[in-house]
């Protein structure tokens, strides 16, 4: 796969090499622990406790699904919150990558969740879609009371309509919680500058692009904006070959960026990241401005089971 600046090869073409650029990523970015905290001091208020008043069988199980759930380390830190308020939850995966499922049943387990009634669909969204009302068992008409997807829309084929379709497979005062980079963000600034760096796998979509759909179809949204940055520095010292390696590519989302890129367009692309619009200096190390949003919707009215 090519970008549309001709000889960039996507991340994507090399699956072992995308996992350790983005454990790379991560650990610059302490991705896990700002998502943890966001659960711990944001959802239970902005998702939980809604969920508790919108249902009112609280004997039956609470039908909820992941999207691009990973590792499942996000979703078990809701499932923790949620559990609060519904002693029953019927948990549904759908994820591609049969080695982060793995991880999230290990994960599961590990975190003490009884996992015998989960549905684990090894399989992309699309194919999720194609396959209701078929002969494998999942109904037609299967609807959930809470479903996430987090940072996993970029990598979906025509997201403005899968996004169309979660809200679709809500039940009547369901929500949808889909986390992006933020419409103000650094990385934001950067996908806008340098558009020929996206891909045909992965799109620059922000919560500004989340919402203006929600509005053009007549759903409203409520936004819940995340702090976070990404230690770039290592980009910038020439004896950390590796971590700067699997950084710039992460950022860019291009392999080995800055070997097979134009030495011109390489110098461009570090030094608009190094500049204010993207990034900031904390304890004399360079910041990537990676703020992340969450656009929350409900599904209009009470729901009946």
């Amino acid at each position: 796969m090519e970008f549309a600046n001709g000889g960039i090869r996507s991340i994507f073409d090399d699956p072992d090499y995308y996992a350790k650029a983005f454990k790379t990523w991560a650990g610059f970015a302490s991705k896990f622990e700002v998502l943890a905290g966001w659960v711990d001091e944001v959802f239970p208020g902005a998702i939980a406790a809604k969920l508790a008043a919108n249902v009112a069988d609280k004997e039956s199980p609470l039908r909820i699904m992941g999207v691009g759930s990973g590792t499942g380390s996000m979703d078990c830190d809701m499932m923790a919150k949620l559990s609060a308020h519904f002693p029953r939850i019927a948990n549904t995966v759908v994820e591609p990558a049969g080695s982060l499922m793995l991880q999230y049943k290990d994960l599961a387990k590990t975190k003490g969740f009884d996992t015998s009634g989960w549905v684990w669909r090894q399989q992309t969204w699309r194919q999720y879609m194609d396959s209701r009302g078929s002969t494998n068992g999942i109904p037609a008409g299967e609807r959930y009371h809470f479903i996430s997807t987090t940072h996993a829309l970029y990598y979906m084929t025509n997201w403005q309509d899968v996004l169309m379709e979660m809200v679709g497979c809500l039940t009547e005062g369901g929500m949808l919680m889909i986390i992006v980079v933020a419409e103000d963000s650094g990385c934001s600034r950067f996908w806008k500058r340098f558009p020929a760096l996206e891909n045909t796998t992965f799109k620059f979509i922000t919560s500004g692009d989340v919402q203006q759909v929600l509005a053009a179809n007549g759903i409203e949204s409520e936004l819940f904006q995340q702090k976070s940055s990404v230690n770039i520095d290592c980009c910038y010292d020439k004896d950390n070959n590796k971590d700067a390696e699997h950084v710039a590519d992460f950022l860019t989302q291009a392999l080995h960026f800055q070997k097979t890129a134009p030495p011109d367009f390489v110098k461009e692309v570090l030094s608009y990241v190094a500049e204010p619009e993207c990034s900031f200096k904390k304890g004399g190390e360079l910041y990537f401005n990676n703020d992340w949003a969450a656009v929350v919707v409900t599904r209009n009215g009470v729901l009946q089971k």
